[in-house]
């Protein structure tokens, strides 16, 4: 059962994470669908145009039988009667009708013939650029097809004929020899016998071929008719200017989805937290929620209740480690952003504050705090970052340690706001002294510099903890939340000061 709700969340983050692409990519969606939309309109309106007209025949059995003289009654091959109107001869016979330069082959590359069903007519379409010669040509070799039908059967029928008379012409001769012979013989002579039997014999076979020859003379040759014929077409052969423009929106559309999931899968740029856990090697330890300010743009409520909450498990991780005595430092940069370290940073350590934890906070810019976010009773000591310095641009890595000493001996905990890992070689050397480090990750920051800003922790010996998100998700609106202050008749004690190191 536990199995089959998993891959039904699994199913549903597969989907989300879909639409979160169509929501990061709509705008180039959008774009290929218009195109295909105009590419579609543009092919409609430019294409070449061509017209198909068709026209039917009725195909009638109108083969004479050689051996009998008669007709075939039986049904004929439609399918080789659809060969003989798509055959040169037919097309040649066009040709010369419409007196056209056409060769028959290109003739019979525009002509398609049909049987539609199984009774005995042919449908043939030609496809023209023009409506009128679409029509005439469709017509054309219907009665190309019908005059050629029309001379075979006819040819056909006059063999038969001349055959079946130049037989009965011969009987004929002979029966005039027998006559003649009968007329000089004495009767009851075995002459006149003889010769009385033959005509007999002799008018027995005429009388049959007579009768066929009249029977023959009498058939008339229809081998079929037109029984539609072709019309100018009034619209385009192929598809409609409607169908057309929704095909090209359609591919459009297609091409439009390739592309976005195409680039959202080489845009490493992190957006949610499933992002920081299918991109990132270095685990979320904490996430900063984000939202909106007045104008819009994102903000990030530094020094909020919220924000204090929101890293509650970092801190309940921290803690114990410290009270251990096995992490009091902790360096708390970014790949590329120093604002983002610093509000994290603060952050972290109004967070170990608000535990009961006595901190020190070494940032390069304190004066971004606010009086009310510290505690009033000094457990948060901040000391301006330039105290690390001697002098110099870059950092002194014996003047580090001895800085951080100083600040440990204080407090029970240490958060030091470093400049970019990928901007500044300080934040390495600090990297280096602190007992572990934090990367904040912003949100919409490049995975591969995440991944380069740890790389270059690990090589120079510092411990990575993980990372802390950074408006990857979202915080409703509320008013900020004072400090606790002392109750009434109790002595107030001022928040500590600013400082720069004993030592410096």
């Amino acid at each position: 059962m536990r199995s089959d709700n998993r891959q039904a969340d699994d199913g549903l983050v597969e989907f989300s994470e879909y639409l979160r692409v169509l929501r990061r990519r709509w705008l180039l969606i959008l774009l290929l669908l218009i195109l295909g939309l105009a590419g579609g309109f543009a092919y409609s309106q430019w294409r070449p145009k061509s017209y198909t007209a068709d026209a039917t025949v009725q195909v009638r059995p109108a083969t004479v039988d050689i051996f009998t003289g008669g007709f075939d009654s039986n049904s004929i091959n439609i399918e080789t009667q659809q060969s003989v109107l798509d055959s040169s001869t037919v097309a040649a016979q066009v040709r010369s009708a419409l007196h056209s330069t056409q060769t028959p082959d290109d003739l019979r590359a525009n002509l398609a013939v049909l049987a539609p069903g199984k009774g005995n007519t042919l449908t043939l379409e030609y496809t023209a650029s023009t409506p009128k010669d679409a029509a005439t040509y469709a017509n054309a070799f219907a009665n190309a097809y019908l005059k050629l039908r029309t001379q075979q059967a006819q040819a056909a029928l006059d063999a038969v004929v001349k055959r079946e008379a130049d037989k009965l012409a011969g009987l004929e001769q002979k029966l005039a020899k027998v006559q003649s012979t009968l007329q000089t013989a004495t009767p009851g002579t075995s002459a006149y016998v003889t010769a009385s039997v033959n005509q007999n014999l002799l008018q027995q076979q005429i009388n049959p071929i007579q009768t066929k020859l009249d029977d023959l003379n009498t058939l008339v040759v229809n081998p079929g008719s037109v029984i539609v014929s072709a019309q100018e077409p009034t619209m385009p052969a192929g598809l409609s200017k409607t169908i057309l423009i929704a095909v090209g929106a359609l591919i459009g559309l297609l091409f439009g989805l390739v592309l976005a999931f195409i680039r959202d899968r080489r845009d490493d740029r992190l957006r949610h937290v499933g992002d920081a856990g299918r991109l990132l090697s270095v685990p979320a330890l904490g996430a900063l929620p984000r939202r909106r300010g007045a104008s819009g743009a994102p903000t990030f409520p530094t020094g909020s209740p919220t924000s204090r909450m929101s890293l509650g498990g970092l801190v309940a991780r921290l803690v114990p480690l410290a009270e251990r005595d096995e992490m009091r430092t902790i360096l708390v940069s970014s790949p590329k952003s120093e604002a983002a370290a610093e509000s994290v940073g603060i952050d972290i350590a109004l967070a170990l504050a608000d535990s009961g934890m006595r901190v020190s906070l070494l940032t390069p810019n304190p004066h971004s705090l606010q009086p009310e976010w510290l505690p009033a009773d000094g457990r948060l000591r901040v000391t301006d970052g330039e105290a690390l310095r001697s002098g110099g641009h870059l950092l002194n890595p014996e003047r580090v340690r001895i800085v951080l000493s100083e600040l440990r001996e204080y407090a029970d905990f240490v958060v030091v706001v470093g400049p970019p890992l990928l901007g500044s070689p300080d934040s390495l050397v600090l990297a280096e002294r602190a007992d572990g480090v934090l990367v904040v990750v912003d949100r919409r920051a490049h995975a591969l510099d995440v991944q380069r800003a740890c790389t270059a922790v690990t090589e120079v010996g510092g411990l990575l903890l993980g990372s802390v998100l950074r408006g990857f998700t979202r915080s409703v609106t509320g008013p900020r939340v004072p400090a606790p202050t002392k109750p009434a008749g109790e002595p107030t004690t001022a928040a500590h000061p600013v400082t720069s190191s004993s030592s410096s």
